[in-house]
């Protein structure tokens, strides 16, 4: 199995277990810049891309039982509601013109900063 498959099956595997390990909720979301992707080149019937990119906040509960996996989770500061504001890093992939998607989205769980999902399909 080569570096990158090892990488995708393991961030796959976190995208289902962390739900069961973890509660959060997305608070907003602000999307900061929007451009085209690969140079506007097509893609099959869905025509061209454009590359969303911006912030995805998260409110997580402290008190909530399975947050207790985290790590330091007593000492980060907590908000007038008594929950831990969290943000991330967030771009997405999509068509110009939603009708042609086929509907399915691609997550690509980032570990410090590297992205795995776009170099398995780039290259």
């Amino acid at each position: 199995m080569t570096r990158l498959v090892r990488h995708a099956v393991q961030s796959m595997l976190v995208l289902f277990l962390v739900p069961a390990l973890v509660s959060a909720e997305v608070s907003r979301v602000e999307i900061t810049s929007r451009r085209d992707a690969a140079g506007g080149r097509s893609f099959g019937s869905a025509g061209r891309y454009e590359r969303l990119a911006g912030k995805i906040y998260f409110l997580i509960d402290p008190a909530n039982k399975r947050n207790q996996v985290i790590a330091d989770l007593g000492k980060a500061p907590k908000n007038g509601a008594g929950k831990i504001e969290m943000s991330a890093d967030l771009v997405i992939f999509k068509p110009h013109d939603a009708s042609k998607g086929n509907g399915i989205a691609l997550f690509d769980i980032v570990n410090r900063g590297g992205t795995v999902a776009l170099n398995v399909f780039s290259g």
